[in-house]
């Protein structure tokens, strides 16, 4: 079975494993990211299946509910990462 040109794929289910190292710091998430045109949804969660944090994109903007239920919401991936990091992630182009 032959991949399709990558233009023509809109959209996609991606799960795997996201390692992140700060300093000393390792920290090791779970990632499920379904990708449509119209609406991302991102869970990532620990290695042993625990939600952390629930993202979500759509025509409203972006949504970040945590483990703890704290809910955070902007325009778009860049508001929402300046809200919550303090600084823009280059998120918009997440799904290219």
């Amino acid at each position: 079975m032959s991949r399709p040109p990558r233009a023509a794929i809109s959209s996609y289910m991606l799960t795997g494993r996201i390692a992140v190292s700060q300093s000393q710091q390792r920290h090791a998430v779970n990632i499920s990211w379904l990708h449509r045109p119209a609406r991302d949804e991102i869970f990532l969660a620990t290695p042993l299946g625990q939600g952390i944090a629930e993202l979500t994109r759509d025509a409203a903007g972006a949504r970040l509910v945590t483990s703890e239920r704290r809910e955070f919401m902007a325009p778009d991936w860049q508001s929402l990462s300046v809200q919550v990091f303090g600084f823009p992630l280059p998120l918009s182009a997440l799904p290219r």
